[in-house]
């Protein structure tokens, strides 16, 4: 018996009802049976599935701040009000520390993410750069 992704999907979002500590093992098990049932099917579309099958359920929806000292204050704040406002649900933000950004944030919701720190565009005018016809001059 084929095993649809919606069926998947709505076990992933029962089992972690039940038992949220063994969450990791749940997705795992999911991801497994996922591929067992739908052999050459991608994963691509799957987290989205569960996303509106949590949504339904009344879950909150997850976002991850992340700063270079990981305390973005009220912006943090304002941030989370304006993605309960898209969203229209309310939302999670977790904030994380990367010292590496060197400065400004980056925003992940589901499977976006929203780069608009220094390090990230100093990498996208690097590769501008290395590509534009201005490189290849000597």
């Amino acid at each position: 018996m084929k095993i649809s992704q919606k069926d998947i999907a709505k076990a992933l979002v029962e089992a972690s009802q039940e038992d949220a500590s063994h969450m990791s093992a749940i997705c795992d098990n999911a991801v497994l049976l996922f591929r067992r049932s739908n052999p050459g099917k991608s994963l691509r579309l799957f987290p989205s599935l569960v996303e509106r099958m949590l949504q339904k359920k009344g879950f909150d929806a997850q976002a991850t701040l992340i700063t270079p000292d990981g305390n973005a204050g009220e912006a943090a704040e304002s941030i989370r009000k304006i993605l309960v406002d898209v969203m229209k649900r309310n939302v999670q933000l977790n904030e994380k520390a990367d010292p590496s950004l060197a400065g400004g944030a980056v925003l992940i919701v589901g499977d976006e993410r929203f780069d608009i720190s220094l390090s990230g565009a100093l990498t996208n005018l690097r590769a501008l750069l290395s590509t534009s016809p201005l490189a290849s001059r000597s």
